[in-house]
């Protein structure tokens, strides 16, 4: 079965001054649809790095990532963002959510990107959102921003099943 995530050879170096920092050297990885996968490490042992360079939102410094059989490292900004947009899913440790707008308001934002209606975007939300104060009731310990962004994803990939697409979801 062909992967949806190759990584091949990839590494990552900054420069810090005139010293070179390596923060990825030589890594490999496939993963195929359906299966799930966690870096673990210690703070600083670049589980970030190796997450945004996979996501497109950091360049590698040589090497290739195949997602879905697309080279990302070589696409241009623009063809990168349509890329994210249709095919990755983003769940961040500081939660990214736009402050001035409610839980709703943020849960549409990705059907927004997708030129839904408002009318639409508010529905969907408020379902969906209802439906994982149920689902998601064991992490509301966390309190209820910490869903905010799993009901993203969730709805994305919902508009992606139903489109025949499969997103793979990073969390930073």
């Amino acid at each position: 079965m062909e992967p949806i995530i190759r990584i091949s050879n990839l590494s990552k170096i900054y420069r810090v001054g005139n010293e070179k920092v390596v923060a990825l050297d030589g890594v490999n990885l496939d993963l195929i649809k359906g299966e799930f996968c966690c870096f673990l490490g210690t703070s600083g042992s670049e589980k970030s790095t190796l997450l945004n360079v996979l996501a497109g939102l950091e360049k590698p410094t040589k090497g290739s990532i195949k997602i879905k059989n697309v080279s990302i490292e070589r696409l241009n900004e623009k063809k990168l963002a349509q890329f994210r947009q249709r095919n990755i899913g983003f769940i961040f440790q500081s939660y990214n959510l736009v402050n001035y707008l409610d839980a709703v308001e943020n849960v549409s934002m990705p059907l927004m990107f997708k030129g839904a209606s408002k009318k639409e975007r508010i529905k969907k939300s408020i379902v969906m959102s209802s439906l994982m104060y149920f689902l998601l009731m064991s992490l509301l310990t966390y309190g209820f921003k910490t869903n905010i962004p799993f009901i993203i994803l969730i709805i994305v990939d919902i508009i992606g099943s139903y489109s025949g697409k499969y997103s793979p979801f990073f969390y930073s």
